[in-house]
């Protein structure tokens, strides 16, 4: 069997579901201690806009959107969402414009070429920290 030269990049299972589970756990608690059940059911539907809309992406393009980033797209929007629908776009848009800026400077540096496979998801995470600075205010 031969082996592929072309670099795998995984966002592994491992990482993904508990921080999903924490993240949940965390805004049912304060959902309930604060009464911020809508925060709650924004974040749910975020999550669940989000995981839709990437898995779809993914099904007509999969070389394109591995389904890690599908779920990771799908935490994203649950944790994003949980801060309003404005902070999960900013979040989203702002992964892809990290990710676009990486790999046109991969290109230019010649460490990528135009058909390389680029990590989607560290701009993803970039994004949605670059989000949160910028508009995150407590759900309320």
């Amino acid at each position: 069997m031969a082996r592929s030269t072309s670099p795998l990049h995984r966002l592994p299972d491992r990482v993904l579901v508990p921080a999903a589970g924490v993240f949940a756990g965390a805004a049912v608690v304060d959902a309930a201690v604060l009464d911020t059940w809508w925060a709650l059911v924004r974040a749910v539907l975020a999550a669940a806009a989000a995981l839709a809309l990437s898995a779809g992406a993914a099904a007509i393009s999969p070389a394109a959107l591995g389904f890690g980033d599908v779920k990771l797209l799908g935490l994203l929007g649950l944790v994003l969402g949980w801060f309003g629908w404005g902070v999960l776009l900013a979040g989203i848009f702002l992964g892809l414009l990290v990710g676009a800026g990486v790999s046109v400077l991969l290109v230019v540096t010649g460490r990528a070429g135009w058909r390389s496979t680029v990590p989607f998801g560290p701009p993803l995470l970039a994004g949605a920290v670059l989000a949160l600075v910028i508009g995150a205010v407590p759900p309320g």
